[in-house]
């Protein structure tokens, strides 16, 4: 036999074999244990559930943490092929599970009471229009009882009239949230979130008990100071139905956390990340078989802030500590102005870059308590919610005489060097004739005085004189130069008052004696955060710029910069550079000898220019009013503090005084952050 045949009929005999093998394979799965493999098939239940990623950190100007991520545990049910009695046996008991170890659900939204006799718990006036449109939207009668609906939910979901009423009234609040949350096979429902590691490995142990529980890695935020810029970094909350209907063409899911205040809000985008797919397989018993990530998530970027934390700290400390001295000094002394000082603002920029370095808002909160007390806050009457710095709008008393000054030198209606004679009463109008307030107080008058001066003294009789001469029109024109009564643009514009910008209307009479009551200050309406924009464009020379809280964005994976927020320039004063040094010289004199500040200042090592402000308020002591900035032949910082029933500018200066202690004896100059372009630790 030839070489060729042999070789042939090998490789014959090897196929033949190769052959028999796949042959007895296929009859083996197939037929001798086909019903075996197809049953076990049948009976292990594959899930794919999102992976969730970690939402972007924040972090202050110079890389020091603020928000961050820790890894937490979150309890999901996930449907499987079981009838409701069966379900409802795992439900109840997981939630036995979850009270035994002070774990309660805190996800019923079912408008009706925990216990028997069940009845509807809509409030306030409309409370039976709530009542009629929720029965509507959930196909029940209109004279359906919360019984009725009871009942409704236990014929529809198979509970048994062996339950207690409460564990009936539970099973009927799941259900009805699972409805609510759009419960499926492709969404999960959640049940608890952040729940300790002895609940996690109890639910382990028992997992044929809760075969459709699935424990899900999460994250939940960090605060590395708490009791820091609540207002300004917000807070993230389970996404609303109205927010879901908006959002959910981009992905969200119904369990979703979103921004929903502050930073948190504004930079939702950035920091939100790209949750991955997490593929599950359990068998018929619910003991898990695979779980495995087949898409990896995508962190959220970093936001990095211009606050810087420690200014920020000193701040808070200082307006907290004002407030209290203040009304404190008051009751001391058993006098009734001040001792109802009670709230405030102060803000903090970079005259030269529109960075804010601190905002802060009293009375605050504690980010990690917040949602334990939300209730407590909502009925504060001191309001700890409100973000005054942004939300507060307040007359900006004395401290506006600058845009009256301005406008007025613009005009060419006075010179630096021009005087007015105060004569106490301001009698050019018949039917209205304001006083100075020297008069008012000792029948004394500032005597002949130039426009610094009158910056100095706070004389309003200057101020009359220079609005009537300018007119309405030129004061408002320069209000909108300075950014006054308008929207500022910083990120959390959402936030944001516009203030109140009195001006003609037309079919509306406008009488002389507005404008005199404008040109010093009065019916307008501003907020701290504009009035220390306005007080930046006069100390950088009348450049306006946007103010921003942003610094830059970073990759969450290597700090490379993703953005970076760049200076805006709004608007240009147009002040000569002698119209300028007539109203800074003039704030310049506030701190010195016989001015309104001198008494804070005489000793501080950089020269402070500024203006106090007093503001009347329909109840209760005056406002305080302190603008300032600083150094005065170098302008970097300008910082406006408002103290509502702070009585006087004088008694709010300390807060400014604290705060720029602590910028000329502690600045940081360039930082590592800034010069290696990654996060410090």
């Amino acid at each position: 036999m030839s070489k060729f045949k042999k070789r042939c009929y090998v490789l014959l005999s090897l196929t033949l074999v190769v052959t028999l093998i796949f042959t007895y394979r296929l009859f083996d799965l197939q037929v001798i244990h086909g019903k075996e493999f197809a049953e076990r098939s049948e009976k292990q239940y594959i899930t794919e559930i999102e992976e969730p990623a970690p939402r972007g950190e924040i972090y202050d100007r110079y890389g020091r943490p603020l928000v961050t991520n820790r890894v937490a545990y979150t309890i999901t049910v996930q449907k499987m092929d079981y009838s409701y009695e069966e379900e409802n046996d795992i439900l109840l008991k997981l939630m036995a599970l979850l009270e035994e170890n002070g774990c309660s659900w805190e996800g019923d939204t079912l408008p009706i009471t925990d216990t028997a006799p069940f009845a509807f718990t809509f409030e306030g006036e409309d409370a039976s229009q709530q009542e009629t449109e929720w029965k509507e939207k959930n196909s029940f009668k209109s004279g359906a009882t919360a019984q009725d609906v009871i009942d409704s939910y236990i014929k529809k979901y198979n509970i048994s009239s062996d339950y207690t009423d409460a564990e009936k009234r539970l099973l009927a609040g799941l259900r009805y949230q699972m409805t609510v949350e759009q419960y499926s096979t492709a969404i999960p429902f959640e049940i608890a979130e952040d729940v300790d590691m002895n609940i996690v490995t109890k639910i382990k142990e028992n997992q044929q008990t809760f075969s459709n529980v699935i424990i899900v890695n999460d994250y939940v935020r960090e605060y590395q100071r708490p009791e820091l810029l609540s207002h300004v970094l917000g807070r993230i909350g389970k996404i609303d139905a109205d927010e879901y209907e908006e959002l959910k063409d981009s992905g969200y899911k119904y369990n979703d956390y979103i921004g929903k205040q502050g930073i948190e809000k504004a930079m939702e985008e950035s920091l939100r990340g790209e949750s991955g797919t997490r593929r599950i397989v359990k068998d018929k018993d619910g003991e898990i078989i695979e779980s495995v990530v087949t898409e990896e998530p995508e962190s959220g970027d970093y936001v990095v802030l211009t606050i810087d934390i420690e200014m920020q700290k000193v701040l808070e400390e200082a307006l907290r500590d004002t407030i209290e001295n203040i009304r404190m000094e008051a009751q001391t002394n058993g006098e009734e102005a001040g001792a109802d000082a009670n709230a405030g603002a102060s803000v903090v920029i970079d005259v030269n870059t529109g960075e804010v370095l601190a905002m802060a808002s009293y009375p605050s909160y504690n980010l990690e308590s917040f949602t334990e007390i939300y209730s407590e806050l909502l009925q504060d009457p001191d309001r700890p919610l409100l973000n005054r710095a942004l939300m507060g709008t307040y007359e900006p008393g004395s401290t506006f005489k600058m845009v009256t000054g301005s406008a007025a030198l613009a005009n060419g209606v006075v010179t630096p060097e021009t005087r007015i004679l105060d004569q106490g009463v301001y009698t050019y109008y018949k039917d209205y004739q304001p006083a100075c307030m020297a008069w008012r107080r000792n029948r004394t008058t500032h005597g002949n005085i130039t426009l610094s001066e009158a910056l100095k003294y706070s004389c309003n009789y200057y101020f009359y004189e220079a609005g009537r001469l300018t007119g309405i029109d030129e004061i408002l024109k320069y209000c909108h130069l300075y950014g006054l009564g308008e929207p500022t643009g910083i990120e959390l514009s959402f936030e944001e008052s516009q203030g109140t910008l009195q001006k003609p209307e037309e079919g509306e009479v406008w009488y002389p004696g507005d404008t005199l009551q404008i040109a010093i200050g009065q019916k307008n309406l501003f907020t701290p955060l504009q009035l220390t924009n306005y007080i930046a464009t006069i100390a950088n020379g009348g450049t306006l710029y946007e103010p921003h809280l942003v610094k830059s964005v970073r990759d969450a994976e290597d700090g490379s910069l993703i953005s970076k927020t760049e200076s805006k320039v709004r608007s240009e004063v147009g002040l000569s550079e002698e119209n300028q040094n007539a109203i800074k010289e003039g704030m310049l004199s506030v701190t010195q000898e016989g001015g309104t500040a001198y008494s804070i200042f005489r000793d501080f090592p950089v020269e402070v220019a500024a203006k106090t402000g007093t503001a009347q308020v329909s109840q209760g002591s005056d406002a305080g009013i302190f603008a300032a900035f600083a150094p005065y032949d170098d302008p970097e910082i300008a910082v406006v503090t408002i103290i509502e029933h702070g009585t006087s500018g004088g008694s709010v200066a300390p807060v400014t005084e604290k705060v720029m202690e602590y910028y000329f004896s502690n600045q940081m100059g360039v930082s590592d952050y800034e010069n290696t372009g990654e996060l410090l630790p």
